[in-house]
């Protein structure tokens, strides 16, 4: 048999009447109930409907609090403003990136704009300077090293080949030149003491491949003997 339940004294919480009952029960009547839980008597009441004004028309209206519009001919007449670019709260003229980035410009009648429309605002700006567009191999620079300063003082046109070497000259001069002795050939080299030169012990590709044959001496003359006596067996 189960525990038996026992009736205790209970306050009701709408009309403070207190009454005998179970433990899970709060309120004395149904009453009591409904009036807490529906209308100005529920815990998260605010107030129904009060009055507002048309965030669209101007009209007043009454409605509850997240209503901002009267009618749904408001709320469809708003969307189809908010649709149009110029009225969409992330609208910016067209213009996109920054913050140390490259500039996109908004420019759907442009040979060379993007699927979205937009193309980079450093090269529209050189093409009205020259007065042409430009082709895949023509680079337009930043000299003070800024994607987003745009002005034309601050722009240079390169070709690609003239750019990377520009560049690789950049980060020549910045990586300190080592020296070292080859383990090999004993010949005393210099290079760059760039990441990718970082393990360098060779001073050519030559001394590299007769470092890697004289580990692996016995297994290059193991697989030369055996390919030998394969090429006898099908001869």
């Amino acid at each position: 048999m189960g525990r038996r339940k026992i009736k205790e004294e209970i306050i009701c919480p709408q009309c403070n009447i207190s009454y005998e009952g179970y433990k899970h029960r709060k309120f004395c009547s149904r009453k009591c109930k409904d009036t807490a839980q529906n209308g100005s008597g529920h815990w998260n009441w605010k107030g129904g409907k009060t009055e507002k004004q048309c965030t669209m028309c101007g009209h007043a209206f009454y409605g509850l609090r997240f209503a901002v519009m009267c009618s749904v001919e408001c709320s469809i007449k708003n969307l189809a403003i908010a649709n149009t670019r110029e009225g969409n709260v992330n609208w910016k003229g067209g213009r996109i990136g920054g913050n140390g980035d490259y500039v996109h410009i908004l420019f759907r009648n442009h040979p060379k704009a993007n699927k979205a429309g937009y193309i980079m605002e450093h090269r529209l700006i050189m093409e009205k300077k020259i007065g042409r567009f430009l082709n895949k191999d023509d680079v337009v620079h930043h000299i003070n090293k800024k994607k987003d300063d745009n002005r034309i003082e601050n722009l240079v046109l390169l070709g690609k080949i003239e750019h990377d070497t520009f560049h690789f000259k950049e980060r020549a001069e910045k990586a300190s030149i080592r020296k070292m002795r080859c383990k090999i050939c004993a010949i005393l080299f210099s290079f760059s003491d760039t990441p990718n030169n970082s393990r360098r012990k060779f001073c050519s590709k030559k001394c590299y491949k007769r470092d890697d044959y004289l580990k692996n001496k016995e297994d290059y003359l193991r697989r030369a003997k055996e390919w030998k006596n394969n090429n006898l067996k099908t001869a």
